[in-house]
């Protein structure tokens, strides 16, 4: 049967969530996932882009990557944001 709108919208919203999940076969699972649903996982999948961690972000790509192929906006945007994370752990004082 069909999945309902509703249910695929809370099914991305879980596979989203999915993708900083502690075990990696998770996070695999959400990233072939996410992939297959296409561009209706699109707008749940690009806030992470500035919000995610480094590993989060790099898995938002290679979803995005998975749909609609190289973009050098989504490629820019996240390695920016992975430099200033790490730039900021860098500068982070060791206690």
């Amino acid at each position: 049967s069909e999945e309902s709108p509703q249910a695929r919208a809370a099914r991305i919203q879980r596979l989203v969530r999915d993708l900083s999940h502690p075990e990696f076969d998770e996070r695999e699972r959400a990233v072939a996932e996410l992939t297959a649903i296409g561009e209706a996982a699109l707008p749940d999948i690009r806030q992470l882009l500035a919000a995610g961690d480094a590993e989060t972000q790099y898995r938002v790509r290679r979803v995005f990557h998975g749909i609609r192929g190289f973009s050098p906006e989504i490629d820019a945007k996240g390695l920016r944001t992975a430099q200033l994370v790490a730039d900021l752990v860098a500068l982070t004082p060791k206690t």
